[in-house]
This record gives structure tokens, sequence and C-alpha cells, in this order.
């Protein structure tokens, strides 16, 4: 199957590109970056062009690296409406919130106050996807997380004590109302109770290379073998599949974890790639069906998560692994990537890497 072609480059930013964001239902045709060089950039996929540029460097007054180097970003509500144009922008220690209604080109100010500054720096931004989309979580290097309520910008829950360093992730599972899933780079994945600030059930990555043992939030979460340590399976992204049942995670050892949260387990691990996982996608124009995955080897792959899903589940403390036969396309990048979303309008996947620029690659 040949390889997907790039069809579109984006040009604009002055340093590395962090992080994107596209929701096409609620944001048509519009893709967001974030970068080094301390702006957030608001794009149209059409023509390629900036349409609006958040400047975050001006709006906080500083010239620090650490602190105006964009690192998340997250759409407001997934609804019409008012809070659907704010975009929150994650730098350094703070969420800044933009509205990107305003007529100005260039926006060099806030639109609400900035969220109280996080412990450390901030890491993956996620918005509730439920109808309202009211809450947003911000996990930072502490290995804490915050839950900010959108709707009074207010402080709603700080969950903490329980990751015992970095925290990459911490995503809402869809269908789930009050349930969180984080993982970090103590090798653990949580399964939060958001509402009441309580583990439900955690997964320790750390033991046999299985990597598939479950243990409540009494336990000490230990496995049923040594610990890896070449290459540890530490987690670096998460991604939920849209109908809630499962997630899939992004490795250190160079794998994905597929999690069904029915059976509190690790069912599957897809190995392809030569190094850490980064990035972890379920693509806009086949989202049900279909795993993109991203890793420091200049490599994305199109997984069939469907397939993945459907094989015979091992019993055990035993996780079966699935080959390249499940990978559909993959394609080489020109150096390690930072981001990738999708658009369905175009079937693209759109990639960020440390250089300047945004690639677009058409799989249709």
């Amino acid at each position: 199957m040949a390889p997907p072609s790039q069809v579109l480059t984006l040009r604009g930013h002055r340093k590395s590109v962090n992080t994107l964001i596209c929701e096409e239902a609620t944001h048509p045709n519009v893709l967001a970056s974030g970068s080094d060089d301390g702006t957030c950039r608001i794009w149209d996929i059409r023509t390629t062009r900036v349409t609006k540029c958040l400047n975050v460097k001006k709006a906080l007054g500083t010239d620090k690296e650490d602190e105006i180097a964009v690192n998340s970003l997250a759409f407001g509500k997934s609804t019409a409406g008012a809070e659907s144009a704010y975009i929150y922008v994650a730098a350094g220690r703070k969420v800044l919130t933009f509205d990107m209604r305003q007529s100005a080109l260039i926006v060099d100010c806030v639109d609400r106050e900035v969220f109280p500054e996080s412990e450390d720096e901030i890491n993956v931004l996620s918005r509730h996807p439920g109808k309202h989309g009211r809450y947003l979580s911000v996990p930072d290097d502490t290995g804490s997380i915050r839950v900010y309520d959108l709707e009074s910008h207010c402080l709603f829950k700080t969950l903490r004590g329980q990751h015992t360093n970095i925290c990459s992730a911490a995503l809402f599972r869809p269908n789930g109302a009050w349930d969180l899933v984080s993982g970090g780079m103590d090798g653990l994945l949580l399964f939060w109770d958001f509402f009441r600030g309580r583990v439900k059930f955690r997964i320790d990555l750390n033991s046999l290379e299985g990597s598939g043992t479950c243990a409540s939030a009494n336990d000490e979460g230990e496995g049923c073998g040594t610990q890896q340590m070449f290459n540890p399976p530490l987690v670096h992204s998460i991604v939920c599949a849209p109908n809630g049942k499962s997630c899939a995670v992004g490795l250190g050892d160079a794998s994905v974890a597929v999690v069904d949260f029915g059976s509190k387990q690790i069912v599957r691990r897809l190995k392809h790639h030569k190094a850490m996982v980064s990035q972890v996608h379920f693509p806009a124009f086949c989202s049900q069906n279909r795993l993109i995955s991203a890793a420091n080897d200049a490599k994305v792959c199109l997984w069939d998560y469907r397939a993945a899903l459907s094989l015979d589940a091992p019993v055990g403390c035993g996780v079966s692994e699935a080959s390249s036969t499940l990978v559909l396309k993959e394609f080489a990048l020109g150096s390690s990537p930072n981001a990738v979303v999708t658009t369905s309008q175009h079937s693209f996947i759109v990639v960020a890497d440390v250089s300047k620029e945004i690639s677009a690659f058409s799989v249709v």
C-alpha cells in the first residue's frame, strides 16, 4: 500500500512547533498550533495561511523562554456558542484564555484571568468530551493534576499524591462522567474518579514485559515479574477511543499498549516502532477503526485498531503482541514528531516536529 503523500506545508512559526489541535465539528477548516516562539497561531487549512496570532509572550509580559513556550492547547466547549470560541493555551506553568472572535490579527492580551500558576511545567491539556465540556485537566511535572471548572473559571479539584514523577497526560474518558485516565514517568496508569479525587484502579507498567498487571487502588501495584530497566515503558501519550471503552498508550519502550476499560487490563501491545512512542491519536477520518502512532524513530504508523481489539484476549498476566501485520500504512518524517492531529474533511494527517514547519499528509 502506497505511503501517504505530503500535500501541504504550513510556515509561520519561528521556532519548534510543540502542539496542534483540530476540531472540525466546532471549528471547520481551523488548525491551531503552539510553539517555542511564544505564539499560538490559528490557521485556515484551505489556504495554509495564519488567520490569527495569539502572542503569549506579550500577554505574559516576559521574554523568558521557559515561561513563554506553548506546550499544549485546548479549545473551549465542543458545542456551538460563545464558550466554544475560547482557546486555552498552556505556557510554562500557566494556562491563558484567548477569545478567537477578536477582530485583531495579532492578539496580545488574554480575555479572562490567567488560571492560578501550577507547581511545575504543564504538559498536555484535556477538555472534558461530555455534552457541556465543562472541565479542563492540567497535569504537570510534579505529578499533580489540576481540574478546572471552565464555567466558573475556578479550580474544581487537585489530584495529587499518586504519581511519583512527571504526569505526562491526563485525559477524560468519553461517556464516563467522572472518569479520568492519567499516566506518567513513574510507569503508572491511574484511573480516577475525579469528582471524589480517588484512584479506582491502576496498571503498573513497570512489571514483566507484558505489563498487563491490574491492581486496585488499595494494592501496591506489584506486577507478576521483574522490573524492566532498559527503555522502560514510561507513559508519554494517551488517547481514549471515542466510545470510551478502551484507550491507547504510547510508551517509552517503543510499543503502544491497548487498555480495555471493562477488564481493567492491557489486552494488546502494538510493536513496530524502534523508539519511544510520543504520540497516539484516533484519526478523525476513521476514529472507531484506526489508530495513529508517531515515535522518535521519525515514523508515523496507521494501525488497524478494530483488528487489534478483536484478537482473542489472553488470560492471566500475559499480553499478546500485535506486530507489523496490523500496520496499514507508515511513512517517515524528517525528524522526531512533537504533535499529530487529523482532519476528517480532507483525510489529512498533520504533523509538527522539531522544525518550524507543519506538514500535512494525505491518506486517500
